[in-house]
């Protein structure tokens, strides 16, 4: 592999977010399959909810899920574009590489994702009750985590913010370049006898 293959696939996994909601997503499959698991072992049942009822909660909880997701993607975008037309575009990598959005979409897909496929377990007489449980908490905490984000997107779109990104990415570009220059020029200056 090339150095410019090794920076394309670096810059690739820095700056885009699909791929960690796909890998929530597939995450969301397996803890379904788990939570279904340890419900039938444990034979939990704490809120005993009936079929009709976990079907009504489920259904609302998916389809307001996915409009949640598309809402807070919707959102991202739009800021990020806004924001990128008044400073710089180069604002646009810098949001979708920050750890919290990527973490906070894919926390999203995982409900969206966990609450079908708990909408997927539940049958005319039998309801897993843990996992209708946990889907409802996932629901609950992206919810929560929502206005988290909002928070932490808006912080980062900021002047000051941006400004120090850019400064913090130039210091590492002139580092690479010239290692160990910035010491040197920082040093006290040598006496010549």
């Amino acid at each position: 592999m090339t150095w410019l293959q090794r920076y394309r696939l670096r810059h690739f996994l820095r700056v885009s977010f699909w791929y960690v909601a796909v890998a929530w997503m597939v995450a969301a499959v397996v803890a379904v399959r788990a939570t279904w698991w340890l419900d039938q072992q444990t034979g939990w049942s704490w809120f005993d909810f009936t079929p009709e009822g976990a079907r009504g909660i489920l259904t609302a909880s998916a389809s307001s899920m996915l409009t949640f997701v598309v809402f807070a993607v919707s959102a991202l975008l739009l800021a990020v574009q806004l924001a990128a037309s008044q400073l710089t575009p180069r604002i646009i990598t810098f949001i979708f590489s920050l750890r919290s959005v990527k973490v906070s979409v894919g926390i999203f897909v995982f409900a969206y994702t966990f609450t079908l496929g708990a909408l997927g377990r539940i049958e005319a007489q039998h309801v897993p009750q843990l996992l209708v449980f946990v889907s409802v908490l996932s629901d609950l905490i992206s919810i929560g985590l929502f206005f988290w984000f909002v928070q932490q997107v808006s912080a980062n779109l900021q002047p000051v913010s941006v400004l120090r990104h850019m400064w913090e990415q130039g210091r590492l570009v002139i580092d690479r370049v010239y290692p160990g220059a910035l010491v040197r020029l920082n040093s006290p200056p040598t006496r010549m006898e």
